[in-house]
């Protein structure tokens, strides 16, 4: 037993809501700001799928892929404390911070794409070998 599945149908589930969100709102107008709670559906779909992935590891016997889908976890987590630096920098006109937080969530986010892409490069390798 892996353990993961709630974590697997949670992120499934959030998903799907955020898919049907955002096409609803394609025809009809969304609330003030609707796009946020795409985004936040997305994001702990996100989160739900990486700690999946982490239990999916150590059932595998592969801890050091588990640290690597925690390792994609913490760089999430990085960029949303980089964005949300941008925008208290931007909201109360604190150019530095804003700058900063622009800076270091571009970083994290390209950290993110290469660190996520090779935690499902790994994974492929390691579910050929089983």
């Amino acid at each position: 037993e892996v353990g993961g599945k709630p974590a697997v149908i949670l992120a499934v589930f959030l998903t799907l809501i955020a898919v049907v969100t955002s096409a609803v709102w394609q025809v009809t107008p969304p609330p003030m700001n609707g796009d946020k709670v795409v985004n936040v559906l997305t994001t702990a779909a996100f989160v739900c799928f990486l700690l999946f992935l982490r239990k999916l590891a150590l059932f595998l016997g592969d801890a050091e892929l588990g640290r690597q889908a925690s390792g994609v976890l913490i760089v999430g987590v990085a960029a949303v404390l980089s964005l949300t630096g941008f925008v208290v920098g931007v909201l109360f006109f604190l150019p530095i911070v804003a700058i900063g937080g622009a800076v270091a969530a571009a970083i994290c986010g390209v950290l993110l794409l290469l660190r996520y892409s090779r935690l499902l490069l790994a994974f492929s390798r390691k579910l050929k070998s089983v």
